[in-house]
């Protein structure tokens, strides 16, 4: 049966509405109900699962940050971003078509301790495991003369 779902702001030429929540998952059309009970357009929403996360790879990331960090789950194309606790800061993903994971890059951290990861889905979050912190990698390079 068709659901309502009113529109909450409108301009010259976009309408703004909630997605209803569906307890199935599947494809539905959507279109602009007038008053007249006439339906125009034909677009379409795909409902599906909520993402769950399976493990991050690598699990470690130096100080200065910048390490690409995989997010490996199912139905990870609605991930918005990830959280980063306990700084709350929210970075941005990216989703991989080929392997079905998103991936972001480490943020700079110089405290102690594990940083929580979550994944944001709209208006929702799912805990996604730890991120640990180990100092910048040094390098220490010599020469020698071998020959004139």
């Amino acid at each position: 049966f068709p659901l309502r779902s009113p529109v909450f702001d409108r301009s010259s030429d976009t309408l703004r509405f909630h997605i209803p929540p569906s307890g199935t998952k599947g494809t539905v059309k959507v279109c602009v109900v007038t008053p007249d009970d006439r339906c125009h357009g034909n677009s379409i929403i795909t409902y599906s699962s909520q993402p769950s996360c399976t493990g991050i790879q690598p699990t470690v990331s130096w100080r200065s940050g910048g390490r690409k960090i995989d997010v490996q789950g199912s139905n990870m194309e609605s991930v918005e971003s990830v959280i980063v606790r306990p700084s709350n800061k929210e970075l941005q993903t990216q989703y991989s078509r080929s392997s079905g994971d998103v991936w972001f890059h480490s943020p700079r951290y110089y405290g102690s301790g594990l940083l929580s990861l979550l994944l944001k889905v709209v208006n929702s979050t799912i805990d996604c495991g730890y991120l640990s912190y180990e100092p910048d990698p040094e390098f220490t390079f010599t020469t020698l003369q071998v020959a004139n």
